[in-house]
C-alpha cells in the first residue's frame, strides 16, 4: 500500500519537525517517490490527504469508499535548515568547462560558442532556484565495516568508511538550482540545440558553485571550532557507487522539503542538483582533492586545472 507524505507542518516543542505520512489504499502500489512528485506537480497542499485521494482516484479503477479514507501516523525527524539566500556569480568559462569543453580551445576556434554561452548564461541565472538542504548527525560508532549515526542510520561503502571513520560529526547536504531552468533548456531544444546545450551548462556550473559555496562556508565554521572536514563525498566516485551511496543520503534527508525526487534508477529529479557527505572533527584528515576519487580522473582533460 503505498504512503503519501506531508512534510510542511508545524515543527514540535522539542525542535524537530513532525512528519506526516497517510496510507491510501485506492493508491495501490503506487511508488512513495513518484507520487510525493506527482502530489507537488498537482498543487496538492501539505496536510491535505483527503484532497490527494480525490484527485488520484480519478486515475483509480474504482471508485473511492469511506474505507479509502487515510491512515494518518506521526513520525518525527531532526529538523533539516533549508538555504535559500544564494547569489551565485557565474562566468562563461564556467559554462563551458561545465559543458565538458575547453574554455580556452573553444576561445580560439569558435567564437560563436562562447557568445552562445554568455547569451545562455545571461537567460539561465535569473532562473536558477538555488536551494541546499543539510542535516548534521553525530557520529556514534564504527562496527563492521559501517558507520553508525546520532539517528540510528548507517553509512557504508569503502569510501565512505575511509574518511568518515575519524569524525565527529557528519552533514548530509542536498544542493539544488531547480526545475525551472531545466524546463527552459527542453523547451529550447527543439529549435536552438547548441543554445539549449549552453542552458544546461549553466545548470551544471551553478550547482557545482553552489556545493562549493556549502562547503567553504562549513569548512570555515569547522575551522572557527578548531575542527576540520574531509573532502566531500559524493555517490559515484571511486569505491562508493550511485547505486550504492544515493539511497544511503536519501534515508537521512527529506528531499521532497527542496523538491527533488529519487527515481527508480538513481536519477535525481531536477536533474541539477547534487548530493554530498561532510565529516567534521579534530582528527579528520583532507585526503586530497574530489578530483583524486572521481571515477573520470584517469581520463579527464581538466584534473591538473581543476583538482
Amino acid at each position: 500500500m503505498s504512503a503519501v507524505h506531508f512534510t510542511d507542518v508545524e515543527p514540535c516543542d522539542s525542535g524537530l519537525f513532525r512528519k506526516a505520512c497517510y496510507t491510501c489504499p485506492i493508491l495501490g502500489d503506487r511508488d512513495p517517490l513518484l507520487l510525493d512528485r506527482q502530489i507537488q506537480q498537482k498543487g496538492i497542499g501539505s496536510g491535505d490527504p483527503m484532497r490527494a485521494v480525490a484527485v488520484f482516484s480519478e486515475d483509480a479503477s474504482r471508485e473511492p469508499t469511506a474505507s479509502d479514507a487515510p491512515t494518518r501516523c506521526w513520525e518525527a525527524s531532526e529538523g533539516m535548515p533549508v538555504l535559500k539566500e544564494f547569489e551565485l556569480q557565474l562566468t562563461v568559462d564556467q559554462v563551458l568547462r561545465a559543458q565538458g569543453a575547453d574554455p580556452a580551445a573553444i576561445r580560439s576556434r569558435s567564437q560563436r560558442l562562447v557568445e552562445v554561452a554568455g547569451q545562455a548564461l545571461d537567460e539561465g541565472l535569473p532562473l536558477l532556484q538555488p536551494q541546499v538542504l543539510y542535516r548534521e548527525l553525530d557520529v556514534k560508532a564504527l562496527r563492521h565495516q559501517r558507520i553508525y549515526l546520532s539517528d540510528g542510520t548507517y553509512l557504508e561503502g569503502g569510501l565512505v568508511v575511509q574518511h568518515l571513520a575519524p569524525a565527529r560529526q557528519v552533514v548530509a547536504i542536498l544542493c539544488t538550482v531547480g526545475d525551472t531552468l531545466e524546463r527552459y533548456a527542453s523547451e529550447v531544444m527543439a529549435s536552438a540545440m547548441v543554445k539549449a546545450l549552453a542552458l544546461e551548462g549553466v545548470g551544471s556550473a551553478a550547482v557545482e558553485a553552489l556545493a562549493n559555496r556549502v562547503c567553504s562556508d562549513l569548512e570555515k565554521g569547522a575551522a572557527s571550532r578548531g575542527l576540520q572536514c574531509t573532502v566531500p563525498l559524493s555517490p559515484g566516485m571511486v569505491d562508493w557507487s550511485v547505486e550504492e551511496g544515493q539511497p544511503q543520503i536519501f534515508r537521512l534527508l527529506d528531499p521532497t522539503q527542496v523538491g527533488v525526487f529519487l527515481t527508480a534508477s538513481y536519477v535525481m529529479i531536477p536533474r541539477k542538483s547534487l548530493t554530498m557527505l561532510l565529516g567534521i572533527g579534530p582528527e579528520v584528515l583532507k585526503q586530497g582533492s574530489t578530483c583524486d576519487y572521481c571515477s573520470m580522473r584517469e581520463t579527464c582533460h581538466y584534473r591538473e586545472r581543476h583538482g
